[in-house]
């Protein structure tokens, strides 16, 4: 598990691009992919010039009309989660700037897919402008609720979603994951990220303790 407040209190100085790989590196993600996907992608091309001193920090940021930015240090963990492969076909909800995307189009590499959905419309064109940096022919982001999911598209070896969602949700969400080894990872109300994996029509649940998330909101806005 990841000491939070132990990082916090490492904040006596300005986070760098290459300190926080390492501290992502050392303590946060044993899956040599995804820690490649995490050396190419920058984060600073995910983030409003306003808060571009703030790119590297261990830290939400707040962008506008109360949506924020998750911590890479949570993006980090939660996408370990996952676990994505080349080849693999991936589902991220709730695509913000379009850092998250970015980061599974890189590891699935361009003979996998990657789905993104986002419900609020400048962010979802701000996620385009940002994943068009890096000429991906292998992710989709898509302007609506993103709720239901995506079933037309399913399954799904992996669904990253960065909000909280209620038991509805996750019971539409779970079926739409590949049947042998497909997760979902989401919060929960208790500041918890849940890995939920399906086997077949069964599905069991780990829990990783020590985060905070905001709750999902419906429709279009």
């Amino acid at each position: 598990m990841i000491d939070v407040n132990k990082l916090q209190s490492v904040k006596l100085f300005r986070w760098t691009r290459d300190y926080l790989f390492q501290v992502i590196a050392k303590i946060v993600i044993d899956d040599p992919i995804l820690l490649s996907a995490f050396k190419e992608i920058d984060r600073a091309d995910f983030v409003p010039e306003k808060l571009l001193d703030s790119a590297y920090a261990d830290s939400e940021l707040e962008l506008a009309y109360g949506e924020k930015l998750t911590s890479p240090i949570i993006v980090a963990d939660m996408l370990n989660q996952v676990k994505p492969v080349p080849g693999g076909v991936y589902l991220d909800i709730g695509t913000g700037t379009g850092y998250v995307a970015a980061l599974l189009a890189y590891s699935a590499t361009e003979t996998g897919k990657v789905y993104s959905i986002e419900r609020i419309q400048w962010l979802w064109e701000a996620a385009r402008s940002n994943v068009r940096k890096y000429k991906f022919s292998n992710v989709e982001i898509v302007y609506r609720d993103g709720m239901e999911g995506l079933p037309l598209k399913a399954p799904f070896d992996g669904i990253h979603v960065s909000f909280i969602l209620d038991d509805a949700t996750v019971d539409r969400l779970k079926t739409q994951l590949r049947n042998n080894g497909g997760k979902l990872v989401y919060p929960d109300s208790n500041n918890n990220i849940i890995v939920l994996e399906r086997s077949g029509d069964n599905y069991t649940t780990e829990i990783v303790k020590g985060h905070v998330f905001q709750t999902g909101k419906i429709g279009l806005s």
